[in-house]
């Protein structure tokens, strides 16, 4: 598909297939990841398509006003700043939502936080 756009979006390409790598870059694809990709792995095309968009991590995070998503761990409730949001997993009903500075784990479907925090600088990029 990236062979027929004239103007191709920046992609990072997912596979189980090494022997493609070479042609992905060909097409010039940020960056290709091999599953199981790795956490780390993933950070790093992430910041590769930071670096090559006309925007960086920290102007883009500067650049959202401050709002906030509420959140129920056992009995206490946290006011989490979106800014300080690093990304969200899904466990089902539960979700864990990684800051800057802890982990909290909440009974919130994955599906709610999204319409939530949508237009907040945040993007799906799996189901969970």
């Amino acid at each position: 598909m990236l062979k027929t756009l004239r103007n191709p979006p920046k992609t990072i390409l997912t596979t189980a297939y090494r022997e493609f790598a070479l042609e992905g870059f060909d097409l010039g694809v940020i960056d290709y990841l091999l599953k199981p990709i790795t956490f780390d792995r993933f950070f790093k095309a992430i910041e590769r398509y930071l670096n090559t968009s006309n925007h960086a991590a920290p102007e883009l995070l500067s650049s959202l006003e401050a709002q906030f998503v509420y959140l129920k761990s056992g009995h206490k409730y946290f006011k989490v700043d979106t800014r300080a949001i690093l990304y969200a997993e899904s466990l089902k009903d539960y979700v864990n939502v990684h800051t800057r500075e802890k982990m909290i784990t909440s009974k919130y479907k994955i599906s709610d936080l999204q319409q939530e925090l949508e237009g907040n600088g945040f993007l799906g990029i799996h189901r969970s």
